[in-house]
């Protein structure tokens, strides 16, 4: 599982450097309304070319379709970053677009390939550690490049590239979802734990997991749109706060929450929901949304953020990227048969993807629709408690079982 998740490193930091292109693009004639267009187009695109993708990757081979994903990202964002018309950046903006829709399935059912069907979480939590460690890497190499010149970032790209391509040609095993029923010899040669051939279908095995992956899709998508409005409506403070409400304390709780917050706590949440369930810790980071925006709501007042709502924004900005997303797409994938990896992860995050949409589009509405500072900010506080309360309420309906089932247990198949 570890090797996997470095190798998967690869990609998140392409995702992460992405934006660079369009700073690049900027230094090419490209004025800052064409750019956003690109940008308009590559999240667009993405979300939209996710289920496809992860449909052709559980037909085709993840492999395959993974390699392919990484080559076509390099492409665009080299192609994004030497653009000198608007028209090209969109153009290259879709094409990686393509590219980063074709690794996120493709990527994370390879990864749920190599661990039995009850450490799905963990597996997922390891995963958006690595994303932790990534953001802090690449923060380090952003930083030092935008003292030097943005272009380097081109070679970086293609290094990146070529060095997960070449790892993942002798790394990755390929694989697809088109398996006979009870074929016990074909992932006799991956590194998959006998779990998967002794267990079989049921004859509720397809309503239970279409269930699991509908409630935790809808929790992930409400959850996503409480978090983002919430921090549209805590962008407000965002200057204040970091001018003049910082000092000693706070600046080694924030620090100290980055670390714990986003390199430990989703690999130990997602083990967590793996021993004890998903649902209580669901539930948990939910309703701590749901507090946290009713909070904001009755408590602040123009431009004063009362301090336990400063704590309080650090921990939802934490806890949204790590245990969240470990224990929410953990209860996502973990009915899921082999044949259905990669379009399962493809469908979880097109529902993030519309979070995202919802959240980023009620912002323009309320922005545009109100006439003044508190209004606005009682609308998006308001709102992130109509979402939260969303995502508890398909929480509570409950992700069943409670736990994946250790191997000998009896369970539902993850071969059919």
């Amino acid at each position: 599982m570890l090797r996997m998740i470095l190798l998967l490193s690869g990609s998140a930091f392409l995702t992460v450097f992405h934006t660079t292109s369009f700073l690049v693009a900027l230094e090419n004639d490209v004025s800052f309304d064409e750019a956003r267009w690109g940008i308009f187009a590559f999240h667009l695109a993405s979300g939209v070319f996710l289920v496809p993708m992860g449909l052709l990757a559980d037909q085709v081979g993840r492999k395959r379709l993974f390699l392919f994903g990484v080559t076509v990202f390099v492409v665009g964002l080299t192609a994004e970053a030497v653009a000198s018309d608007w028209k090209i950046l969109i153009a290259a903006g879709i094409v990686s677009a393509i590219g980063n829709a074709a690794v996120i399935p493709s990527g994370v059912a390879l990864l749920l390939m190599t661990v039995p069907a009850h450490r799905r979480s963990t597996a997922i939590g390891g995963y958006y550690s690595m994303y932790g460690v990534v953001f802090i890497v690449s923060a380090a190499i952003l930083g030092g490049v935008d003292q030097v010149n943005r272009n380097w970032m081109i070679p970086i790209y293609i290094l990146i590239g070529l060095v997960t391509i070449w790892w993942g040609q002798d790394e990755l095993v390929e694989s697809s979802g088109v398996v006979k029923q009870n074929d016990q010899d074909a992932y006799s040669n991956l590194s998959i734990h006998q779990e998967y051939t002794n267990e079989y279908v049921v004859s509720s095995s397809n309503v239970l997991m279409n269930q699991n992956l509908l409630l935790a899709s809808c929790v992930g998508m409400a959850y996503l749109a409480g978090v983002g409005v919430s921090i549209f409506g805590l962008s407000k403070y965002f200057d204040d706060i970091w001018t003049d409400n910082l000092n000693a304390v706070r600046i080694a709780f924030v620090l100290a929450s980055v670390v714990v917050g986003t390199l430990l706590l989703p690999y130990w949440a997602g083990k967590f929901a793996d021993r004890k369930g998903h649902r209580v810790l669901m539930i948990v980071v939910v309703a701590y949304l749901l507090v946290f925006c009713l909070g904001s709501l009755l408590l602040t007042e123009g431009r004063d953020l009362p301090i336990v709502l400063w704590f309080g924004s650090v921990v939802l900005l934490i806890s949204s990227r790590g245990i969240a997303s470990a224990v929410i797409e953990g209860a996502a994938v973990q009915l899921l048969p082999i044949r259905r990896l990669a379009v399962g992860a493809a469908i979880f995050h097109f529902a993030l993807f519309l979070g995202t949409v919802i959240s980023t589009y009620t912002f323009i509405f309320v922005n545009w629709t109100t006439s003044g500072y508190l209004e606005e900010q009682r609308w998006l506080f308001g709102l992130g408690t109509v979402f939260a309360a969303g995502a508890l309420a398909a929480s509570w309906i409950g992700i069943r079982p409670s736990r994946r089932p250790a191997s000998g247990e009896e369970s539902i198949a993850t071969i059919d």
